[in-house]
Parts: structure tokens; sequence; C-alpha cells
């Protein structure tokens, strides 16, 4: 999260839309991930501070999988870029979309929902 205090308060800009905020989270939460801090990653999630630690430590697991999977079958992540953020005011999320441009040239682009919680941006 220092990330996207140090790119809030670098940018020229006076105020932040909420897609800005979110996509900033999204973003953090991703490059988190994708630099071996899975935990760092799950704390960007809604609910995550409620769950049994044996559920905490499965997902922890399924994180780091990924992140091997991705690093062997793709050579890894490169670049992480917001390409837009749109609000949805009927589900009460932003969706926030990342390009995820891998090692091997291969792009992928994900969407991650995010949602705003006792005033924090938390992917859902």
């Amino acid at each position: 999260m220092l990330l996207l205090l140090l790119a809030l308060a670098c940018s020229d800009r006076k105020e932040f839309t909420d897609e800005d905020k979110a996509a900033a989270v999204a973003r953090t939460c991703y490059d988190a991930l994708y630099s071996n801090h899975p935990q760092l990653f799950l704390d960007g999630r809604l609910h995550a501070d409620q769950m049994p630690d044996s559920y905490r430590q499965q997902l922890l697991e399924n994180y780091r999988q990924h992140v091997e999977r991705v690093d062997r079958e793709h050579q890894g992540v490169s670049n992480l870029q917001v390409t837009r953020a749109i609000s949805d005011s009927t589900l009460h999320v932003i969706q926030v979309f990342l390009l995820l441009n891998y090692g091997d040239g291969t792009k992928e682009e994900i969407v991650v929902p995010m949602v705003e919680h006792q005033g924090k941006w938390l992917m859902k």
C-alpha cells in the first residue's frame, strides 16, 4: 500500500477519483503478488482479516504455486499496466482492467473487481 501512497503523493492532480484509487490499489496488490509477496496480495482482499488461519495458509500456498507456474510457463510477469477502471453502480464495484505483460512476450488482460470497505479499496 506504500506504493499507492507514493503514487498519489507524487501526482500533480489535487483530487483522485474512486476509479484512480481502486486502480492504484489493484495494481499494487498484483505487483506484490508477482514480486513474491503473496501476503501483501492477500491483505488486499476483502475480509482477509476474517479468514481462518488454515484457509489463509491454503490461499498463500495457491498464490505461490500460481506465481511459480507463471514463472515456469511465461518467464514471469515483466510489467503490469492499468488499462482502465470502470465504475459499476449496479454491483457497487469498480472493475479495474490490468494488462499483464509476460516475460515470453504474451499478454493477458484481467479484471479485478474492487470495493470500498471502511474507507479502503480492496479486491472483492
